[in-house]
């Protein structure tokens, strides 16, 4: 029994993972390890009730960052987020828009400070957006109230903090995460874009991401722990154990603590750290024995692939596939790929662009124009390379409403984003166009009476528009 109990606590020292310090004083449990003589895998609620009960999965998540799950679909977001351009547009009197390129809103996100550009700020902002679901921008104004700079504040660092019935009084900013310093900001100075309220601080943005500390924590154990089986020459535990076949022989019986304690030490040199792999031959009358398990099930590619999943689709609305995860590149085909690429735009960018651009438009549209309403922001996504397809589809979709006349020719031009005739022309149905312009190709149609019988075709005198057309 000396030699077996010596023999698991090497064990569980060899394939325990880093802990941290509890509240109590006792150590946190993470991941592979052991309680008394049993390995446990502690994967399930936030807390574990029992011997586990101080086990917090938000605790050891933290904030998602170092998982490469969550690394991967941000890095998607935040590449393909700046394919779409930000504009604002002037409502004009009939209704039509007009683009204003050099809106001074436009121009404060492309260039929001002097040390750096507007792709880096908005790339901050999104990730915080996702991981936190509020971002906060310091807005410096001029005299007259107008902003002329925006700074990112990690969400981590601000507060909305409200005395009495007001609304929130003043921001709570602590440049130092140890919160020695405390700068109160009045809301005139901040921008806060919020995902929604979030019911425990209806003051702040709702973070969906964080419903999903126990997924990270279940991701991020199981690559610690082939890691460390890795590292350890991809030995699993074993226990080491004298060999009852050599109990007949009435010179041996057993090995002493000493000579216990000594095998451990040896153990441990030849298979862990820089000797691992390195041949052992030992002279003590024991048998080595691999715990039994399934290694190949429990560090295999499945126990990876549920986390995967509910990391993409639930933390940031995107298909695994998107962003090159396991889960999703399984069931890729050269087909779906295109089709996954429109779900991550529509599920997930344009739906955050549309509730940024209101935002934005309700903060700082005020402090460059005495009538906002006139005024429009939107993220303009007909550059996106992901949805090119879709523009072919809209022309088709757009142009047998056209030919079915269920819209004007104006109509028809402005849902194809075409700058509309605003004449007579412009009101008219396609048999009314065609109608009027008849009499034009007269020269067209006495060339084709000319033409012999059977070389003869019924022209239409106004082809049906297409795309290039348009």
């Amino acid at each position: 029994m000396p030699l077996l109990n010596s023999v698991l606590s090497a064990a569980k020292r060899a394939f325990r993972f880093p802990g941290r310090e509890s509240n109590q004083g006792g150590r946190l449990v993470r991941g592979w390890e052991a309680f008394g003589d049993n390995f446990t895998i502690n994967l399930g609620s936030t807390r574990l009730p029992g011997a586990a009960s101080n086990l917090n999965f938000e605790d050891l998540a933290g904030d998602g960052r170092a998982n490469s799950a969550v690394a991967a679909c941000l890095r998607w977001i935040t590449s393909a987020w700046l394919e779409a351009e930000f504009q604002v547009r002037e409502v004009q009197e009939d209704g039509s828009f007009k683009t204003l390129p050099l809106h001074p809103l436009t121009q404060l996100l492309a260039s929001p400070n002097e040390f750096y550009d507007g792709a880096t700020l908005a790339m901050a902002m999104l990730i915080d957006w996702y991981l936190d679901g509020n971002v906060y921008l310091q807005r410096q104004n001029d005299s007259t109230g107008k902003p002329i700079a925006l700074s990112w504040i990690p969400c981590c660092l601000i507060e909305p903090r409200w005395e009495g019935n007001d609304w929130i009084t003043y921001y709570e900013y602590q440049p130092f995460l140890d919160g020695s310093t405390k700068i109160p900001l009045i809301p005139a100075e901040i921008v806060h874009l919020r995902f929604g309220m979030d019911k425990d601080n209806v003051r702040k943005g709702v973070s969906w991401f964080k419903s999903l500390w126990t997924e990270i924590v279940a991701d991020n154990q199981t690559s610690q722990y082939v890691a460390t089986m890795m590292y350890n020459m991809g030995v699993p535990p074993i226990v080491v154990m004298p060999d009852p076949s050599l109990f007949k022989d009435s010179l041996v019986h057993g090995i002493s603590e000493k000579e216990a304690s000594a095998l451990e030490k040896r153990f441990n040199e030849k298979f862990t750290g820089a000797g691992r792999g390195k041949p052992w031959i030992h002279n003590l009358p024991v048998k080595i024995t691999q715990l039994a398990m399934d290694v190949s099930a429990l560090a295999g590619k499945e126990l990876r692939r549920v986390p995967e999943e509910r990391i993409a689709s639930a933390g940031f609305g995107i298909p695994p596939g998107v962003a090159k995860l396991g889960a999703g590149l399984d069931r890729n085909t050269y087909t779906n790929v295109e089709k996954e690429d429109d779900q991550a735009w529509f599920n997930s960018l344009i739906p955050t662009q549309r509730i940024w651009a209101k935002q934005l438009h309700f903060q700082l549209m005020p402090g460059f124009e005495a009538e906002p309403a006139k005024f429009q922001a939107l993220y303009d996504v007909n550059s996106v390379r992901a949805l090119q397809e879709n523009k072919d589809k809209l022309y088709d979709r757009e142009t047998k409403a056209w030919l079915a006349e269920a819209q004007t020719l104006d109509e028809y031009r402005e849902s194809l984003g075409k700058t509309p005739t605003k004449g007579e022309e412009g009101e008219m149905r396609y048999s009314e166009l065609k109608a009027k312009l008849s009499p034009l190709p007269d020269l067209f149609n006495r060339r084709a009476d000319a033409l012999p019988p059977d070389r003869r075709q019924e022209g239409d005198l106004i082809p049906p528009p297409t795309s290039r057309d348009a």
